[in-house]
């Protein structure tokens, strides 16, 4: 039985344009980094306990997360800080990210948590195959990088709004999945901006035994009839768009 597992948060940003959300939110962003990130994840880890995708994880799992943006780490709404705080024990957070000062940041709070051999960080973005592409970048908003052949605007908007282009590193899961030599991951998350089927492309090894559970970013088509193709029926609305189960 599918479920809305939304928070206000994300309901009030969906009815507002992204400009509006960027200004609303900035203050209490300030205010948000200066709180103990003890206090940050212990608080959200209690709000999100009965929450898809965050109750999907059990703390033997291998869990997957694509995409891992600093500034959502600092003001405590990152879903790899939360990932690596539920798996313990023989479990592992493995972490797709492009850009390395993204990674570094996420090493940064592993380490400080002391939690850094349960997270393995992988910088590289993930994609159906391996090769260099170029990415639009913000050091002010990370969480909102894109690749640029996924983006609408020209390069002299871009460069107005504040955004530079990079040359990022990518490859498939599947090829992470045999470097690493992991067993099957309950869960896999995706929030790139835009990337997400592209991403499944590169998962056609693993898709033929798993993951249980697959949460992909918002978009306009929700994904259903792209997730039903590969054996993956809705589960829930959350936290950053959609998580799907396995099909019986």
């Amino acid at each position: 039985m599918s479920q809305n597992d939304r928070d206000l948060l994300l309901r009030v940003k969906l009815m507002i344009p992204e400009r509006i959300w960027r200004l609303a939110t900035k203050p209490a962003a300030w205010v948000l980094k200066k709180l103990p990130e003890t206090w940050k994840y212990q608080i959200g880890l209690k709000s999100r306990a009965n929450r898809y995708p965050y109750k999907a994880v059990r703390t033997d799992d291998v869990v997957f997360q694509i995409g891992a943006p600093s500034d959502l780490l600092f003001v405590g709404r990152s879903r790899a800080g939360y990932f690596a705080h539920l798996v313990s024990g023989t479990g592992k957070l493995v972490v797709m990210e492009p850009d390395p000062i993204n990674c570094q940041e996420l090493e940064a709070f592993a380490k400080r948590c002391g939690i850094e051999d349960r997270v393995i960080v992988v910088p590289k973005g993930g994609w159906h195959e391996e090769t260099v592409l170029s990415f639009y970048q913000s050091r002010e908003h990370p969480a909102s990088a894109v690749m640029s052949d996924l983006n609408g605007a020209t390069p002299e908007q871009m460069e107005r709004r504040g955004y530079t282009e990079i040359k990022v590193p990518v490859t498939t899961v599947d090829s992470i999945m045999k470097e690493y030599s992991l067993p099957t991951p309950r869960l896999i998350s995706i929030t790139t901006n835009g990337a997400e089927q592209n991403i499944l492309l590169g998962m056609k090894d693993l898709l033929k035994n798993g993951p249980d559970f697959i949460s992909l970013a918002i978009d306009d088509s929700g994904y259903r009839e792209e997730m039903a193709e590969i054996g993956y029926e809705f589960q829930a609305d959350d936290d950053r768009g959609f998580t799907f189960r396995r099909a019986v």
